[in-house]
């Protein structure tokens, strides 16, 4: 979970570099929280305090991840200098491979399904195409 919170920088770093950024899949592993504004919310039974787009608990303890994959992409290129081809790979093409669909999902090929999202240059989403309908935040 990139997201700062979750792993240390380095330990990111150092499964980049002991892995290589063909193996490594980025996941948000996001809560109930995520996607919500600065509040206080009961999820699952619990008071949950989400501030600044991190979920914690009353104790202090995390609550889960609030990320969204378009944010973990940012935070590798924006945070960790990763070129932002190798952070997409890892949040389309890895995770399609590993899930025996890089034929049909991951990349820009012909014969690939129509799925694209277009960011501007803070890597936010501008757009989405899923099935070749377009989608706008």
């Amino acid at each position: 979970i990139c997201d700062g919170v979750h792993l240390h920088p380095a330990a990111v770093k150092l499964v980049l570099q002991v892995k290589g950024r063909e193996k490594i899949i980025l996941v948000s592993d996001a809560m109930m929280a995520a996607g919500l504004s600065d509040g206080e919310y009961t999820l699952g039974g619990q008071r949950v305090f989400v501030k600044g787009g991190r979920a914690r608990l009353a104790d202090g303890t995390i609550a889960g991840s609030t990320l969204s994959l378009d944010r973990a992409v940012r935070y590798l290129v924006k945070a960790l200098g990763v070129p932002v081809q190798d952070a997409v790979r890892m949040a389309s093409l890895n995770p399609a491979t590993i899930i025996g669909e890089a034929r049909r999902k991951g990349s820009v090929e012909v014969g690939k399904d129509a799925d694209l999202v277009a960011f501007d240059d803070d890597i936010r989403v501008r757009w989405a195409m899923v099935r070749g309908l377009f989608y706008r935040p």
